[in-house]
């Protein structure tokens, strides 16, 4: 499914990352900063800071909980989810 908004690069299934720095652009195969925009059509990565059952408090951008499951548990934002079988999307991602 492709995304109708703009994120960055480490948030795509576009990009393979080298360091925390940079890493590669799948489809142009250059090497891009991982806090660049990546082009609108880029296909959104699924991580835990994108699905409806991810939960973080005011304060807190760096740890969450996941209530997808009958028992939540500490989850990050940029935890990978792209095997969860819990990922639903968020509808304003």
């Amino acid at each position: 499914m492709k995304n109708k908004t703009q994120y960055h690069y480490r948030d795509t299934l576009n990009y393979a990352p080298v360091d925390v720095v940079k890493g590669i652009d799948l489809i142009t195969k250059s090497l891009v900063k991982a806090d660049d925009l990546a082009p609108p059509e880029y296909e959104l990565l699924p991580k835990c800071k994108f699905c409806k059952h991810f939960s973080s408090g005011a304060n807190s951008n760096y740890k969450g909980s996941c209530l997808g499951f009958a028992k939540p548990f500490l989850a990050y934002p940029d935890m990978i989810a792209k095997t969860c079988s819990s990922y639903i999307k968020n509808e304003h991602e």
